[in-house]
């Protein structure tokens, strides 16, 4: 049975993936991104179908030689503790 919110989560990441894809980010990084999420051979299903739909070549984001890395955001740790998430969280349920 599947939930909501699987079905929910798994829409966010196809999109999330849909737009890397347009930014023409390499399908190898995308799956290197989501890994532990998505299966890399879901991966290369969205690509193709995108690819199906927007007439574009299927071998236009695998690149060979040029390997690109997906910026990340940098996050420190150090600086976010589990206390101030929770009082985060208490003050929105008290504004609402």
């Amino acid at each position: 049975m599947v939930t909501r919110g699987a079905t929910s989560l798994n829409r966010i990441l196809r999109i999330t993936a849909n737009l890397l894809f347009e930014r023409g980010e390499d399908v190898q990084a995308i799956a290197n991104l989501m890994q532990g999420f998505v299966d890399r051979r879901m991966i290369q299903t969205w690509y193709e179908k995108y690819c199906e739909i927007n007439g574009v070549p299927t071998s236009i984001n695998q690149s060979g030689r040029e390997k690109r890395k997906i910026p990340v955001a940098p996050i420190d740790f150090d600086q976010v503790t589990l206390s101030e998430l929770e009082e985060k969280l208490d003050d929105d349920f008290i504004n609402i």
